[in-house]
């Protein structure tokens, strides 16, 4: 179990899972203090925050000395990916037993999906340190649609997928197919390592 150690460490899974804790309960409090018709938005927030956090632990400070090990980095890949979002959606489910659940069930699964596997291919393509870039990219549209589209449009249900509620099949369909192609893209390809100027 010592690779499993320094695996951990590599990709500071301590700390993103004290961040993704964090912005969980943070949410969480904001919720218990607004509107009940919110909380569809306020769980949508706290996977995009939540994926962001875990990011950061889908590559370590050096993938192409990663590449170099023999070892089968697709399944650790994939697992670490559904890890991530495992954990982040078993946070989001545990607000279920609170007067105050942050969004649906339905919601929260989807939601945490959706901005994992996004979260996954942007840190295969843009490097761990910025796979936040995607969630909130996706944060930032879909909130945007939900307030100028028009509500019933089918566009406006795939680009305000983490908004949109319970029996939507266009966002569920959204959020699954994100979710698989993070999965698989980051698995395959790992994170991209950032270059920086020396």
């Amino acid at each position: 179990m010592r690779w499993l150690t320094l695996y951990v460490r590599s990709r500071r899974v301590p700390t993103a899972g004290a961040v993704l804790l964090a912005a969980t309960l943070a949410f969480w409090v904001i919720n218990v203090l607004a509107d009940p018709s919110q909380r569809i938005m306020f769980g949508a927030f706290a996977a995009v925050l939540s994926a962001s956090a875990a990011a950061v632990s889908l590559g370590s400070d050096d993938p192409d000395l990663d590449r170099t090990a023999a070892i089968a980095w697709l399944s650790r890949r994939a697992a670490h990916v559904l890890a991530v979002g495992v954990a982040s959606g078993l946070l989001l489910l545990l607000t279920q037993i609170s007067d105050h659940p942050l969004g649906t069930v339905e919601s929260a699964i989807r939601g945490v999906a959706g901005m994992t596997g996004l979260a996954a291919l942007g840190a295969t393509f843009f490097g761990a340190q910025l796979g936040w870039l995607l969630p909130t990219a996706q944060a930032v549209v879909a909130l945007g649609a939900q307030i100028g589209g028009a509500k019933e449009s089918t566009l406006t249900h795939v680009l305000a997928w983490p908004f949109q509620p319970d029996g939507t099949t266009a966002a569920t369909v959204t959020a699954v197919v994100l979710a698989l192609a993070g999965l698989l893209v980051h698995a395959v390809y790992g994170s991209k390592r950032v270059r920086t100027r020396q």
